[in-house]
């Protein structure tokens, strides 16, 4: 794997542990949901179901008069089982990030990150017959570090841009080559560009939170090449244990796929804050 990753990690961690007269902040939220239907003799007709998914956020942030250090954490894992057929992941996604900003007292400041985004468990494409492993954690994975400078109005609007470095790693599953699909296949490609985020969050009195999040990373290639991920998120807490929530979320990565991918969550299930 590059070592430019661990290189970017190990700075933002010395970064971290360096600063001093520090307020930290933290919170780490689970839920899970839980869906069940069965039907026997039932003339209307219906397919036996059993649905579940787990989806836990952690978020830390340390801040100084001179610097801010934030890193959050998002996994969630979820299956369905229809009828007789074997139980297939539904949901399956991991994502860290590390971000280290210096207070320079200027409109922008200066950051270094560094993400990952993954999954957990090997994915498959099903047919009648059978099931085909297209795909396990880390494979494929990506890591993405960047260098730039970034705007923020407290925790409810942020924008970031800089220079970057992507490394799209695999190993069985290696990632296709959009331009030449008889090529062999790269375990390991690294491309440079630029990369923007911008993270607006915004909550409705006490129980309602907006988030939306788009990352955008380009190595100056093609306007084609580009590769956005678009995630937003709305939740609501209706009881102290119940919670409400959506998520919509568009990626388009033409290394992956020529077309856009959409998916969406509807979801109501029990809320657990581990602490806040």
């Amino acid at each position: 794997m590059n070592k430019i990753c661990y290189v970017f990690a190990g700075i933002l961690l010395s970064l971290a542990i360096a600063q001093n007269n520090n307020t930290v902040t933290k919170s780490m939220i689970g839920s899970f949901n839980f869906t069940q239907a069965s039907h026997d003799n039932w003339v209307q007709g219906g397919e036996n179901v059993l649905s579940w998914f787990l989806d836990i956020k952690g978020d830390y942030k340390k801040e100084s008069e001179k610097s801010i250090f934030q890193g959050s954490g998002h996994a969630n894992y979820g299956k369905t089982k229809i009828s007789d057929t074997d139980a297939r992941k539904s949901m399956d996604e991991l994502k860290l990030d590390l971000l280290y900003t210096m207070k320079m007292g200027w409109t922008v400041n200066p950051y270094i990150s560094a993400q990952l985004l993954s999954q957990l468990a090997p994915g498959y494409a099903y047919s009648d017959t059978n099931k085909t492993q297209i795909s396990a954690f880390m494979d494929p994975g990506y890591l993405i570090q960047t260098l730039g400078i970034g705007y923020s109005i407290d925790d409810k609007f942020a924008a970031r841009f800089g220079a970057s470095v992507k490394e799209s790693v695999s190993d069985q599953y290696p990632i296709p080559n959009a331009e030449n699909p008889d090529a062999t296949p790269d375990k390991i490609r690294t491309e440079f560009g630029f990369q923007s985020e911008f993270d607006i969050k915004k909550q409705f009195g006490e129980k309602t939170v907006f988030a939306s999040e788009i990352d955008i990373f380009s190595n100056l290639e093609g306007l084609d090449l580009i590769d956005v991920i678009w995630d937003t998120n709305l939740n609501t807490k209706i009881s102290e244990y119940l919670q409400f929530g959506f998520q919509y979320k568009i990626v388009y990565d033409k290394d992956v796929s020529k077309k856009r991918q959409i998916k969406s969550v509807l979801s109501l299930g029990l809320n657990y804050t581990f602490y806040k």
